[in-house]
């Protein structure tokens, strides 16, 4: 562990990069890994021959506030919104998107007609589109209104009624309501196309016949027009356009922060928020027992006095001159113990010890080091170094000598 930390250098750097992977990996996950919910089924995301999505990207360019919700319930429509249920699946749809009958907006009902099959050799593409039996489509229908009929009638040259209009391009089969409790807006002899029912505070628009919205047949004639008019009507002065795709089994992330979190890609923070959360603990809970007792920062004796003042001699960086000035004192220091004249320079007071030497059978010449010492240019290479430590251990070897008389190990310099 690091001294004044809680965690060493490397930890840190691991906990540091683990971090900013984890957060790199999910901003990559949210920008890459969508779930845009492709079918070829009906929805504002297929790009099959019955999908929606020519229909949701003309509105988008003609600047028409559009949006898609694929959050449960019919979260934040206000008065003037309009909620477009386009060609919901009859199946799920009695199950989850029973609360378009509550809300207090206008509903725009498109009845479906067709389901398809994808192409196995391109999955997005439709293989094949079946009719749908008329009285699964009523079932849908009388859901919304409780009474009607839905008829398939060919395709009239004119409408009756048509309070749009523009006239719309369909099929020669044109899918039609038969109802005494639905208001035309656009008609025919054989039946209603879009129609009004209203019960209390509700106001649902129906089209009956969806190939004027599908992909297949957005682009013919007026029909993008006439679509386009349908809205303008409903829908209040800056009022949204919002296609429910919950009536298709397409439902989104999660509607709250917690569950969010929760959720992929976020629940790879979870984990690391846990170990940190653990780490945090036991970094800063009471430690159990007898307190542990830290060494002294500096330790006491003239063996740490020693060691100090060679390191901050080192971190100097002037050791060899040091050890140049340390020899000459050293010399000097043993001519006063043997009562050398005063006035001797250095060189001068290095022979006579050498007479002193040669006296009492010394092999060192205290002249031969010195003279070494001197031709030494102060610099602290490697070299230099270890000729003055040879230089000092041979003057301590003569001190001794003096002392205790000549040893057999004295080499001669």
């Amino acid at each position: 562990m690091a001294e004044g930390g809680v965690f060493s250098r490397p930890m840190v750097f691991a906990l540091t990069a683990t971090m900013a992977i984890a957060l790199a990996l999910s901003i990559w996950l949210q920008l890459t890994v969508r779930d845009d919910g492709v079918t070829v089924q009906p929805s504002t995301y297929s790009r099959s021959a019955i999908g929606h999505v020519v229909l949701y990207e003309t509105l988008r360019r003609l600047d028409l506030p559009v949006a898609r919700n694929r959050l449960e319930g019919a979260q934040g429509l206000g008065n003037r919104d309009v909620l477009v249920l386009a060609e919901p699946n009859i199946s799920p749809f009695f199950r989850e998107v029973g609360f378009a009958l509550t809300v207090q907006t206008t509903v725009l009902l498109v009845l479906p007609k067709r389901e398809g099959s994808p192409d196995p050799r391109h999955p997005a593409w439709i293989g094949r589109a079946n009719l749908l039996p008329t009285d699964r489509v009523t079932a849908l229908l009388t859901y919304f209104t409780g009474k009607g009929e839905v008829v398939r009638e060919p395709s009239p040259a004119n409408w009756s009624l048509n309070r749009l209009g523009s006239s719309p391009t369909l099929a020669d089969q044109v899918q039609l309501i038969r109802s005494t409790r639905i208001t035309p807006i656009v008609q025919d002899k054989a039946g209603i196309l879009v129609g009004e029912f209203r019960d209390r505070n509700r106001r649902i628009i129906i089209l009956s016949d969806p190939d004027l919205i599908e992909n297949h047949g957005v682009a013919l004639g007026e029909n993008a027009q006439f679509f386009v008019g349908l809205l303008n009507m409903l829908r209040g002065q800056g009022g949204r356009v919002i296609f429910d795709e919950t009536a298709h089994g397409l439902t989104g992330g999660a509607t709250s922060p917690l569950r969010l979190l929760f959720g992929f890609p976020y629940i790879l923070i979870i984990p690391q928020l846990f170990v940190a959360l653990a780490l945090l603990l036991l970094a800063t809970m009471t430690r159990f027992g007898v307190q542990e007792m830290l060494p002294p920062p500096l330790r006491l004796g003239k063996s740490s006095l020693i060691e100090n003042g060679a390191a901050m001699l080192r971190r100097a960086g002037r050791r060899a001159e040091i050890s140049q000035r340390y020899l000459q004192v050293m010399l000097r220091e043993t001519g006063r113990r043997l009562h050398a004249p005063a006035d001797l320079r250095e060189q001068e007071l290095a022979l006579w010890l050498d007479h002193v030497a040669t006296a009492r059978g010394i092999a060192v010449k205290p002249s031969t080091v010195m003279r070494e010492v001197s031709q030494i240019s102060g610099r602290d290479d490697p070299r230099a170094l270890a000729s003055l430590a040879s230089a000092a251990r041979a003057l301590h070897e003569f001190n001794g000598a003096l002392s205790n008389g000549p040893s057999s190990s004295t080499n001669g310099r």
